[in-house]
């Protein structure tokens, strides 16, 4: 957990109650969890089971990771997934 500038702290910690930026190694297993959903290997399941799962997955890690400015990782992030769903269709 990434701590934030002394002079933000106040700030941040009364609007959110916590600072956290996620890890690389947080950011690789989403990754590595949204590759195993889409994978070949999951084509038997329905479309809409899919999404259901992606949308777990995807809402329970962003509603963790929520503050701090993050918009390049999330739109990397959107990108991947988004790939990889087409690629799943």
């Amino acid at each position: 957990m990434t701590r934030a500038p002394k002079n933000r702290v106040r700030r941040l910690f009364t609007w959110l109650g916590v600072y956290v930026y996620p890890s690389r190694k947080a950011t690789q297993n989403l990754r590595e969890n949204i590759r195993r959903i889409t994978s070949l290997q999951e084509a038997s399941k329905e479309v809409g089971e899919i999404v259901k799962e992606l949308d777990q997955l995807l809402r329970g890690w962003s509603d963790y990771f929520i503050g701090g400015k993050q918009y390049g990782l999330r739109a990397h992030l959107d990108h991947y997934c988004s790939k990889r769903t087409l690629m799943y269709l």
